[in-house]
């Protein structure tokens, strides 16, 4: 373990294709940290280094054995903060404490069009991993008030990592290059991490929808299943893992069902944000921080159609 590259997300931007996908079929010690107590630990402010450096070394050992490599990735998204930016997680103390176990550590951020990003974050909640029943402007008002927008000015984030690991050792990629040239996009992270490059298959994982109807099928549906739970509750019903077993196979449903929805309904108009009451003035903030995100990183923003003008 002697090299580190940590990736920190965000949320809907191909991570999970890295993660399983990409990153394993590297030479590489790839960890995925998905362990709740050692991902609360590094979003403590009385982080302890130790601990969390003794738990890396023995999951590196268990899954790697004696042949472990000398390039270690750890990888997720939660780093980044909460998917939906409110305060249970606190990114910058996440990269201060990272910056504390690993002061030469490298970093990759995959960042995505903040417009197509709330929609995809939406329609996920409603059609594949959640019980969402808010429609989409209801969504964007109260998850805006929470944080969701401020998350969403990378360029907080970013400066806060070209600070603690300077310019030389963060990488930030825009997702649209993945879906542009795919082998651009995996050169530009092996090239940073000194490995031979050979491209590899792209695949989309954790499809969701972009369809009216789709949603709107939905909704109705989430809002039962929430009642559902609601009432086990109260009824002191209960079940394994206080639920979970019940959510996920509702999950596992909705991902298999999805993808038919979306044949079925490709007649169907799409979202849109301009609807939103509040839309140009969202638009216009992360304007303002594409543009100081910009200057941060000499990133081409515009050829991905970031909101710049």
């Amino acid at each position: 373990m002697k090299s580190i590259f940590i990736h920190i997300g965000y949320h809907k931007t191909a991570s999970t294709y890295l993660q399983k996908h990409f990153f394993p079929k590297l030479p590489v010690n790839f960890i995925f940290l998905k362990d709740k107590k050692i991902k609360d630990l590094l979003q403590s402010r009385k982080f302890k280094k130790k601990t969390f450096l003794n738990w890396l070394k023995r999951k590196i050992k268990k899954k790697y054995g004696s042949k472990n490599y000398s390039l270690t990735i750890i990888s997720q998204e939660q780093l980044s903060g909460h998917a939906h930016g409110n305060k249970k997680i606190n990114p910058k103390i996440v990269a201060q404490n990272l910056k504390t176990a690993f002061p030469r550590a490298k970093i990759l951020i995959v960042i995505r069009n903040q417009l197509d990003y709330l929609l995809s974050i939406y329609a996920y909640r409603i059609a594949v991993k959640g019980y969402e029943i808010r429609s989409l402007n209801q969504f964007l008002k109260e998850e805006g008030k929470q944080g969701l927008f401020k998350k969403l000015e990378y360029d907080r984030l970013v400066k806060e990592y070209l600070t603690l690991f300077t310019k030389k050792n963060v990488l930030l990629l825009p997702m649209e290059m993945l879906k542009n040239s795919p082998q651009q996009f995996q050169q530009k992270i092996t090239d940073f991490i000194d490995l031979p490059f050979f491209p590899l298959k792209t695949k989309i994982v954790n499809p969701s929808t972009n369809l009216k109807q789709v949603i709107n099928f939905w909704r109705p549906i989430n809002r039962s299943f929430k009642r559902f739970l609601s009432l086990l509750r109260k009824l002191k019903i209960k079940t394994n893992n206080n639920y979970q077993a019940l959510r996920f196979a509702f999950y596992w449903l909705k991902q298999k069902t999805t993808p038919f929805l979306n044949l079925i309904f490709s007649f169907s108009n799409k979202l849109c944000l301009t609807t939103y009451p509040q839309y140009q003035k969202m638009k216009k903030r992360f304007k303002t921080s594409n543009q100081k995100l910009e200057k941060l990183t000499n990133l081409d923003l515009k050829k991905y159609s970031y909101p710049l003008d």
